[in-house]
């Protein structure tokens, strides 16, 4: 009875509570009670309202429970008695209001398991031997985060597919100018990943490069994920990731660097990367260029440069000590639209070794090459210098045996060749430019050691291999070969087509002989060794691939080599 009774009048009083406030608004009067009705309970407005309803002081009336507890049938024969005495309906409204109040909201529940606030992350790009992979990735949360939630593995960001392991991932906090923290909070939270290379690309999900068709290119900006394996935020556990994720990409070793621009001859358009480094007025700087692979050209017309300085990892020629051996060099990185071996007669690869074929972006390239130096007043146009590997050490070829002494030197790297490709002037034109060959014999994809194209076999042996030495019977007095046994760098094993590493490590150094065991002491296939301890000496001095190639000026003469080791 006793609960029957308070179930009634709490009723009755939230009945009359609630048409005061009806009568309140609809005569105009003004509430009491906050305007905020979001922040308002029921417990509330209950003891606000009875104390306007009953003005008599609820300290003389008896306490509520007292009132109805001892008899509840005193009550139930005229229920005008509990109206009667407001003070005691006042005072036991605040009771039944407490009670009501704590019957009817349900308790605070604990905090979800969502995070659904927006996280900005930055997904770090570095250049590694083997191409790009991702360093790391920088979360810049709303929130505080404390030391102790980064301590296990309690993040991990998805592109795709999840980046890192387990066992190899670090967390840790930074300040806002990247320092690690030890202690304390902060609201950027920084993943980083151990980088690691096996067979043909990186583990662990980490290369920011995807390869179809023959091409790389950049994985789309899109796909991505967090997941939270109990990240605790104050005791806050989430588990789950609701929120969005603004990501965007940097690339530090390309700051330097300009990828901006293009250059369009008829309806070929060539987009490159350039390096330009601080030069003084009236002083000039000579200009290195660099042709591209296959791999980094682009099925979609050659449209992001960066995939060309970071393929190959071009990125080193644009510092020390390269920079350093030339006093400081302007560099040029051109892109082609596909491939430099697709030709104006047909398609890579049968049509690059045919008599009388020549690139299909040769004229647009040409073009830009001259007019990239003659629009420039701080590049010295003595001493231009051009390489590449694969395709453009392909294209190396072709550029020199075409433009001639427009090149100071070359440095053709892993380069496809067949002498019957060239005319006679053309080849003329080979022999008379300084020269630096580099290759691996291990090399399976331009084969040195024979090739099924008998255009490009002769006597056994195949491109670079044949190229040194149909360049020491032309009568070139400046070409030198790199030949190395395989492609090996800080304990890794490449495949040997990558003898490029050797280039921008900056170790390309013993060289082959230059006479041998064939007629009148001419060098020949037989004479070939992949363990060489010969170098090349200038004026005294051992000097290597990129303090030789800057020695050369294009009017035959030659000046002392920069910063020798």
């Amino acid at each position: 009875m006793k609960q029957t009774f308070r179930k009634i009048l709490t009723s009755i009083i939230s009945i009359v509570c609630i048409c005061t406030m009806l009568f309140a608004v609809a005569c105009g009067e003004e509430a009491n009670t906050p305007t905020d009705s979001s922040t308002t309970s029921i417990s509330s407005v209950a003891p606000t309202d009875s104390s306007s309803a009953a003005p008599t002081d609820s300290s003389s009336a008896a306490p509520a429970d007292s009132s109805v507890e001892p008899d509840d049938s005193s009550v139930e024969p005229d229920d005008s008695s509990a109206a009667a005495d407001d003070s005691s309906v006042a005072d036991d409204s605040s009771s039944a209001a407490d009670d009501s109040s704590s019957a009817q909201e349900p308790a605070e529940l604990p905090t979800p398991p969502n995070y659904s606030k927006d996280v900005d992350v930055d997904i770090v790009i570095g250049a590694y031997d083997g191409g790009p992979a991702i360093d790391k990735v920088v979360l810049t949360f709303e929130d505080e985060i404390p030391i102790s939630a980064v301590e296990t593995r309690s993040l991990v960001f998805s592109w795709g597919g999840d980046l890192g392991n387990a066992s190899t991932d670090e967390l840790y906090l930074t300040n806002a100018r990247g320092r690690k923290l030890t202690r304390g909070s902060s609201n950027i939270v920084v993943i980083e990943y151990k980088v690691n290379y096996s067979g043909y690309g990186f583990g662990n999900n980490l290369s920011p490069f995807s390869y179809s068709g023959n091409y790389n290119s950049w994985k789309a900006m899109s796909n991505f994920n967090l997941k939270m394996n109990n990240f605790n935020i104050d005791g806050n556990v989430y588990t789950n990731f609701t929120g969005r994720l603004n990501v965007t990409r940097s690339v530090p070793s390309l700051e330097k660097w300009d990828i901006t621009k293009s250059h369009t001859k008829g309806q070929v358009t060539i987009k490159y990367g350039t390096y330009e480094p601080e030069v003084p007025d009236g002083e000039k700087r000579p200009l290195i260029i660099w042709l591209h692979g296959q791999g980094e050209g682009n099925t979609n017309g050659g449209n992001d440069p960066s995939i060309a300085l970071l393929g190959n990892k071009v990125t080193p020629l644009a510092e020390d000590p390269i920079q350093s051996y030339f006093g400081g060099a302007f560099v040029l990185a051109p892109q082609a639209p596909t491939m430099w071996m697709d030709t104006t007669t047909g398609t890579f690869p049968a049509s690059a070794y045919q008599a009388g074929t020549v690139s299909k972006y040769f004229e647009a390239l040409e073009e830009l090459l001259r007019t990239y130096v003659s629009s420039n007043s701080k590049i010295d146009a003595t001493r231009v210098y051009v390489g590449g590997c694969s395709n453009g050490g392909w294209c190396t070829l072709e550029v020199v045996s075409r433009m001639g002494n427009f090149f100071a030197a070359a440095y053709p790297v892993c380069a496809p060749y067949a002498k019957g490709h060239f005319s006679t002037e053309n080849f003329e034109r080979l022999t008379q430019v300084p020269m630096w060959i580099i290759a691996s014999n291990d090399d399976t994809t331009v084969n040195n050691n024979g090739d099924s194209n008998t255009s490009v076999n002769v006597d056994g042996i195949a491109h670079s291999k044949r190229l040194y030495i149909d360049m020491l019977e032309g009568g070139n007095q400046n070409v030198y070969f790199s030949l190395f046994a395989n492609v090996r760098a800080d304990g890794i094993s490449y495949m040997g087509h990558f003898s490029w590493i050797y280039v921008f490590r900056d170790e390309v150094k013993n060289v082959q002989a230059k006479t041998g065991s064939g007629t009148n002491g001419a060098f020949t296939k037989n004479d070939y060794v992949t363990n060489s301890t010969r170098t090349v000496q200038y004026e005294g001095t051992t000097v290597n691939l990129w303090q030789w190639l800057a020695t050369f000026k294009n009017d035959g003469t030659r000046i002392a080599p920069l910063a020798l080791n």
